[in-house]
């Protein structure tokens, strides 16, 4: 072999020595980073999603149902120990609050935490003509609305106030009305002057004075407080108003008032607090009135009505009051506001 083609091959050799080291280091360095590098995986999570909750608290259970049914949102309702029948008194649920606003969880399930009760039990108490001051010949008080709602507060109860316009502007019992709607209770229309011969003369009459309820009550409450309620009235009297108002003359009045928004209400049931001529010789105010309740409970058996239960805002009815809790309690009755009653007339 020649001296050149010796150093040809010593090249060639050397040549391939280096590819062959290269190679080596190549294949040790990607042994090093597949071992020591961290590479991005793909995210198989699902990205969790949110809806606004709409405010169910303090709504009706059936009228909540509606909404969560409407959004496609599942629920679950955990009964509570309250005597309100019927209300959502509280929500639990997976999410977040941002900007004062709930973020449902998609996917999860709402608690609505509420008594819920067959209509049956279900009893509407309704104080009429307050809200209430009375006075002794020497100008001390011995009677005010905030007795009557101690004594609800007490056994944890709401319940439906139809008041009259002219009583709740006198500068010593207004404030009473904030009450009202502080604590949870429905503040409801019985006119503004409770007066048969000028609210009965003509429909626009009658409208006209309601328009004056209206009027004093949103200056009382402010507007927004008086927007967030309903629209209830009960006529003064009753819609077969003691002979003033029936048969077709009445279904003109509902018929007007219908057409300002107004749902209306008579009574099944009352404790005949503002009428002697049932009460018998010698009997106390709390035979009478319970007698007279129970009365109206065992007529009204079987008749698919709704329990409303008539009484007025007055230290005789306030005084009674616990008895007739005790009794409707121990007979199984819860209670509600009649936003969440059927509207109901002797009338029609």
């Amino acid at each position: 072999m020649s001296y050149n083609e010796t150093k040809d091959r010593n090249e060639t050799m050397k040549l391939v020595c280096v590819l062959s080291l290269l190679l080596l280091i190549l294949l040790l360095l990607s042994l090093y980073l597949m071992n020591n590098l961290e590479y991005p995986t793909a995210n198989t999570e699902p990205k969790t999603q949110y809806m606004e909750l709409p405010t169910l608290e303090n709504m009706s259970l059936s009228g909540a149902k509606q909404v969560l049914d409407a959004l496609d949102i599942s629920y679950e309702v955990i009964p509570t120990q309250s005597r309100v029948a019927n209300r959502v008194e509280k929500i639990e649920y997976l999410g977040k609050e941002e900007d004062g606003k709930k973020l449902y969880e998609i996917g999860t399930t709402v608690k609505l935490h509420a008594n819920e009760v067959g209509a049956d039990k279900v009893i509407y108490l309704t104080f009429d003509d307050g809200p209430m001051v009375r006075y002794n010949l020497d100008m001390t008080v011995y009677y005010t609305t905030e007795e009557l709602l101690d004594v609800l507060d007490e056994y944890g109860v709401k319940a439906t106030f139809f008041l009259a316009g002219y009583q709740m502007v006198k500068s010593d019992r207004s404030h009473f009305v904030n009450e009202l709607y502080k604590k949870g209770h429905l503040i409801a229309c019985h006119s503004y002057s409770h007066d048969f011969g000028k609210i009965y003369d003509s429909t626009n009459d009658f409208i006209a004075d309601v328009k004056e309820f209206e009027s004093a009550l949103e200056n009382i409450l402010g507007k927004e407080k008086y927007n967030s309620i309903g629209k209830y009235i009960r006529f003064p009297g009753g819609t077969n108003s003691n002979g003033v108002i029936s048969g077709d003359e009445s279904l003109e009045y509902i018929n007007a008032i219908r057409g300002e928004g107004y749902k209306v209400y008579d009574w099944t049931l009352l404790t005949n607090d503002a009428d002697d001529h049932y009460r018998l010789a010698g009997e106390s105010d709390k035979d009478y009135f319970m007698r007279s309740m129970k009365n109206g409970l065992e007529g009204a058996k079987g008749k698919n009505k709704p329990l409303i239960l008539l009484m007025h805002d007055k230290m005789e009815m306030t005084d009674v009051l616990p008895d007739i809790l005790d009794y409707l309690i121990g007979e199984g009755y819860y209670f509600d506001t009649l936003e969440n009653c059927p509207e109901y007339t002797t009338a029609e």
